[in-house]
């Protein structure tokens, strides 16, 4: 068999056949160029990962829609590094170095439709960080330091559908960082420092859908918080510092389906709270310091449909006499599965047991009195009071 120096010195010797595969590769090889900076590229795509780059190569295809740099060594956004790439829908820097975008450094990248920054250094994003953005769908913040976000920090991105800002620094979020976003159906701040939420942060989000604010610290939210959300359909506020569910606050969102307070502080629920929400699937109350569950929760969530899924598992729940009127109008409306939920933390006889296999006559606050007696010398009628009370409601149970 000849030798492939032989056809490189007689190329005339070389079969039709040879020579077409010869060029089939050639344009194989043009397609898939490396360039300086040793980037994997065809003519929409360009792949420069882990090359240690320290700044956006310029030498790559302007034809490119699509380009990633992940781990490399990039520390600042310029608006010199974008203007040959105007076609890019796509752009991914996740694991790189970045603490700066400088002002602008978006601004000729009107097609661009997703960005991914995550896991960097940034500390503040600017009103004028997104300049030129104005097809974004998509954007990545997640793992960064974000401790501040301007007033109108998004405005320049109105189609924005998903915005990620999970694992920040964010104490509060200023009025205003979202307004003008009417496309967005997805926030997710989770893992911030969030204390508190400023009535209004959420308002004139109409198409908004998944709300996620787990693992911050919220100890309260105000009556009026997610009014007018309407699409709203999956709420999370797991482990938070939250002592108290307000009338109003999670009420009236039409389509929420999932609402996850677990692995909170919540001692109360006061009346109302959980009224109208007609397509509630999932409620979550496990693992916070509730004693006593008043009986209109059960009737809110369950007067229209008992397929609602609650946890309750892991509260220190008091089986004195305020239960009785709970477990009387729960064994009305609350599926058994949600019920037997409920175990016991005290008194100390019914310890660890199920309320739903107390007898309402051991629903009683005989020790609660007995001690209130013995320290502020109530009188003995009362105790006798509280004893016909609870014989009384278990006649009526009966």
């Amino acid at each position: 068999m000849s030798s492939p120096w032989y056809f490189i010195i007689f190329p005339e010797k070389m079969s039709a056949k040879l020579q077409k595969v010869l060029v089939l590769l050639l344009m194989l090889l043009q397609d898939l160029q490396l360039t300086g900076a040793s980037c994997s590229c065809s003519a929409s795509t360009c792949h420069c990962d882990s090359q240690r780059l320290a700044s956006i190569p310029q030498d790559l295809p302007v034809s490119i829609t699509y380009l990633r740099l992940e781990f490399d060594n990039i520390t600042a956004l310029r608006t010199t590094d974008f203007p040959r790439y105007r076609n890019l829908h796509s752009l991914y820097l996740p694991r790189n170095h970045l603490t700066t975008i400088h002002s602008r450094a978006f601004y000729c990248l009107i097609n661009l439709t997703t960005l991914d920054l995550r896991w960097n250094r940034l500390t503040c994003l600017g009103a004028e960080t997104f300049i030129g953005l104005g097809s974004l769908e998509i954007l990545n913040l997640d793992y960064n330091d974000i401790s501040t976000i301007e007033e109108e920090t998004f405005s320049p991105t109105p189609q924005l559908v998903v915005l990620l800002l999970g694992s920040n620094k964010l104490t509060s979020i200023p009025q205003g960082s979202f307004r003008g976003l009417t496309q967005l159906q997805m926030i997710d701040l989770f893992s911030n420092k969030i204390s508190e939420i400023q009535l209004g942060t959420f308002s004139d989000l109409p198409r908004l859908q998944h709300l996620y604010l787990y693992q911050n610290r919220i100890t309260d939210i105000q009556p009026g918080t997610f009014s007018n959300m309407t699409q709203l359909q999956i709420l999370s506020l797991f482990f938070n510092n939250m002592t108290v569910v307000r009338s109003g606050t999670l009420s009236n969102l039409p389509r929420l389906k999932e609402l996850d307070l677990d692995f909170n502080q919540i001692a109360e629920i006061q009346p109302g709270a959980f009224s109208n929400l007609p397509q509630l699937q999932h409620l979550g109350l496990g693992h916070n310091r509730m004693e006593f569950l008043p009986w209109t929760v059960c009737y809110q969530l369950y007067s229209r449909s008992r397929s609602v899924r609650v946890t309750l598992d892991n509260n220190p729940w008091n089986c004195d006499c305020r239960m009785v009127s709970s477990k009387v109008e729960m064994t009305k409306y609350c599926p058994s599965e949600t019920i037997d939920q409920i175990t016991c933390a005290g008194p100390a006889k019914l310890y660890r047991q199920k309320l739903q296999d107390v007898a309402p006559t051991d629903l009683n606050c005989l020790e609660l009195t007995n001690a209130a007696a013995d320290k502020h010398s109530l009188p003995c009628h009362f105790t006798y009071m509280l004893m016909f009370c609870a014989f009384a409601v278990e006649l009526i149970a009966n």
